[in-house]
């Protein structure tokens, strides 16, 4: 299953949804690449953080199992390279894209806040789209051009994921705000398996996983 996570507003949490979501996937014993999409490469530089990032660039013709980097946390990495800032979207490269990444169980690519190639080449190769929705209406109006996707409850309490599951199609899983989230996302740490905000991913995956 090839999972975007998109959002056309900033600020969401969607790059720590990226990341954390495939970490809980893998917990679940899936195989899982993480696919970076953004110029911004902060999913990459999680990941990465103290590795050599000297890998071919996928999109423009590259190998893809040259290009895809191993990490510490059992998920492999696409990293965001150069070749980003001059993408070609074509079809040959979607279906290129869907043809490598089921390697994988699942794939979950990071987007950038923008209706960009690199967000078109998501969306049209996702199985499913993700998209992390705050309490409040430009969080909401933010989903629209997106088409198909699934909003997914972020930085709320309970009572707000109710309430932006009653006005768009949304997980039952939420997460809520959380300073061990950006602390992890800071120091490029994985969460701890007992805490909470762990425990909210995990059951987002077991959610998307059917279990």
């Amino acid at each position: 299953m090839i999972i975007a996570v998109a959002s056309l507003k900033g600020g969401v949490g969607k790059t720590a949804l990226s990341i954390f979501l495939s970490q809980a996937l893998k917990g679940c014993g899936k195989s899982v690449i993480a696919v970076d999409l953004d110029a911004n490469n902060n999913l990459s530089d999680y990941f990465l953080r103290t590795t050599e990032r000297s890998s071919p660039d996928w999109l423009t013709g590259g190998a893809f199992k040259e290009s895809v980097q191993k990490t510490e946390y059992g998920v492999d990495v696409l990293p965001c390279t150069t070749a980003i800032r001059s993408l070609n979207l074509t079809e040959k490269l979607s279906l290129r894209m869907k043809k490598d990444l089921a390697r994988y169980d699942l794939a979950i690519i990071d987007t950038p806040p923008a209706f960009a190639a690199e967000l078109r080449l998501a969306l049209s190769v996702a199985d499913l789209v993700l998209t992390p929705v705050l309490h409040g209406r430009w969080s909401l109006q933010a989903m629209a051009p997106l088409g198909r996707s699934r909003a997914v409850p972020s930085m709320v309490t309970a009572k707000q994921a109710r309430e932006i599951a009653a006005s768009t199609e949304a997980t039952v899983s939420f997460i809520s705000r959380s300073a061990a989230v950006k602390t992890a996302c800071d120091r490029a740490l994985p969460l701890r398996e007992t805490s909470r905000s762990f425990q909210e991913y995990l059951a987002l995956a077991r959610e998307i996983l059917g279990t």
